[in-house]
Parts: C-alpha cells; structure tokens; sequence
C-alpha cells in the first residue's frame, strides 16, 4: 500500500521546519559572526579599546589580543582582519606579523600570505623586521607551498641580513 503524494509532501515539509527550527538555535548560540556571545562582549571590548588608544603600540596590542581571541573561538578570518589591524598600527612588530601568519595559514591562504609577506618586506627598512618576514617567507615556501629552490634562495639572503 502506497502512502498518498500529499502525506508524503506534508511529511516532508514538518521534517524541514524541525530542521530549520534546530539550526536556528544553534545558530543563535553561536552568536553574531559565529562569536559566542559570552566573548563578543569581550572582542567588542578590545575593539574599542583599540579604536579609542591614541598610541600606536597600544592600539596594536588591543588588535593582535582580539586576534588571539578570534583564533580561540576557532574565527581566523576575524583574526587575521585584527591582526592586519595591528600590523598597520605597528609596522615593526613582529608579534603582528606572527598573528597574521597564523590566521591566514588556519584559513590557508598561502598566496594571500605570500604577496602580503613580500609587500611587507618592500616596506620595511627595520633589518630585524626584514629578517623576521623573511623567515616567515622561508617557512612558507618550505611547508605548504613547496618551492624549495625560493626557500634555498632567500634562507640565504636571511643569512647575509
């Protein structure tokens, strides 16, 4: 014995509104931009923090730690915004350009990482920062991008720095 089309349709249409009703509420736990809410008010904090400093190394602080919170909630594409963030508040620090490493290998985007790299090494006349992003160049080209015939070429170019 068949089941009419219409059982079958309405059968259908209440295993989907269970279906829409459960990941609302799931999606509602998670927050705005999928930030629980019991942090967002902690991300919201160093954000204005970071907005409102007047010195630079103070707001590149409140930036790269609401990156390492964007990180802990499992959001790399949030962290490396803030942490891009940082990196324009403080071109010199190493710890911005560190975050961003990270954020941008957990979204991996390795040629995003890779022009941002060198256009941050074209900028930097600081040799400790240069030599910093040229390792970082070096480690990307040795891991997920597999040219070692770069890597060789600029291990030795940080060598000489």
């Amino acid at each position: 014995m068949r089941a009419p089309p219409e059982a079958i349709a309405g059968a259908l249409a209440v295993a989907l509104l269970v279906t829409w009703i459960a990941a609302r509420a799931v999606l509602a736990s998670r927050g705005r931009r999928g930030v629980p809410s019991e942090r967002r008010a902690e991300l919201d904090g160093l954000k204005a923090r970071a907005r409102a400093g007047t010195e630079p190394e103070a707001r590149a602080a409140a930036w790269l730690e609401a990156a390492r919170l964007a990180m802990q909630v499992r959001r790399p594409d949030l962290a490396a915004s803030y942490a891009l963030r940082a990196r324009r508040a403080a071109p010199r620090s190493t710890e911005a350009i560190d975050a961003l490493v990270r954020a941008l290998r957990a979204r991996r985007r390795y040629r995003a990482l890779e022009r941002l790299l060198w256009r941050a090494l074209a900028e930097q006349d600081d040799a400790p920062v240069r030599t910093h992003l040229l390792e970082a160049l070096v480690s990307l080209y040795e891991g997920p991008l597999r040219d070692r015939h770069r890597a060789r070429a600029l291990r030795r170019l940080a060598s000489t720095h």
